[in-house]
């Protein structure tokens, strides 16, 4: 190739950029021992929100999860553990079927939910505040939205029609 034809491609490559314009903005708040990333729409959070939850050992990794939800625009808010593991909890209203699938397609896009021996995902539960304010941990947790209404276990695949039905809540 001469010089002329590396110079007319490299002058129509195009470096890639950050996807900066595409985020929206996230104030970022430590209290309670828990970091919060607080999206512009956190207000839209009512009375049947809740969460899906990842639990981490990266505190690193959690940070940029939480915060990249947010500015993506997959939730309204997110938060995780002050500390070096623990827990992240992604918020959405609980009967906003399209949100659930936007964040489980972005758990699914990064390996956020743990897979069993045989490769199939843990049927992991969406917990609203509700359940979290009264005291509803282990067993005497009863989840009514779980990953099984949205994703094929086996697979990691989405359902094409999801089994979810928020008038049932």
């Amino acid at each position: 190739m001469s010089e002329d034809e590396i110079a007319f491609i490299e002058s129509t490559i195009k470096p890639m950029e950050p996807e900066s314009e595409h985020t929206l903005p996230v104030s970022e708040v430590s209290a309670g021992g828990w970091v919060f990333y607080i999206g512009e729409d956190a207000e839209s959070l009512g009375d049947k929100c809740g969460k899906w939850m990842y639990f981490f050992n990266d505190r690193s990794f959690a940070e940029k999860i939480c915060r990249q939800a947010v500015e993506q625009g997959v939730v309204a808010e997110s938060k995780h553990s002050d500390a070096d593991d623990g827990v992240c909890c992604f918020y959405i209203n609980g009967d906003d079927a399209a949100a659930h699938q936007r964040l489980i397609q972005f758990f699914l896009d990064n390996d956020l939910i743990r897979k069993k021996k045989d490769g199939g995902l843990y049927n992991i539960s969406f917990k609203f505040d509700t359940q979290t304010r009264a005291g509803e941990y282990g067993e005497e947790f009863d989840s009514h939205i779980k990953l099984e209404q949205f994703v094929d276990l086996n697979t990691g695949k989405m359902l094409e029609h999801p089994t979810f039905q928020p008038e049932d809540l």
